[in-house]
């Protein structure tokens, strides 16, 4: 099913990151497709245009949710995925 929520059910399911992609639209100043990016220290998701010659070129960053990798809670895993409807939905609504 490529739908992002469930008929039947009418729960939420996350979307692949080649679905993040795939649904994504272009830049609204200049049509290119805007370049995705992750980072770790402090967890964020990031949509941005990087056409040099775009003179707005906007970009859209998200703070990711982490959660404990073990019991001692001294390492945490970013959980990007979560966050791939948010980020396509909010680059795409054009801020």
């Amino acid at each position: 099913m490529n739908e992002e929520t469930n008929l039947q059910t009418g729960t939420e399911t996350t979307i692949t990151y080649d679905m993040l992609l795939a649904t994504v639209l272009p830049c609204p100043f200049c049509g290119q497709k805007p370049k995705y990016e992750y980072g770790y220290v402090p967890a964020y998701i990031e949509l941005m245009c990087i056409n040099e010659y775009c003179h707005v070129q906007p970009s859209l960053i998200i703070d990711v949710k982490c959660t404990p990798w073990d019991e001692t809670k001294t390492t945490f895993k970013p959980e990007f995925e979560q966050h791939y409807k948010e980020l396509r939905d909010k680059w795409n609504r054009r801020f």
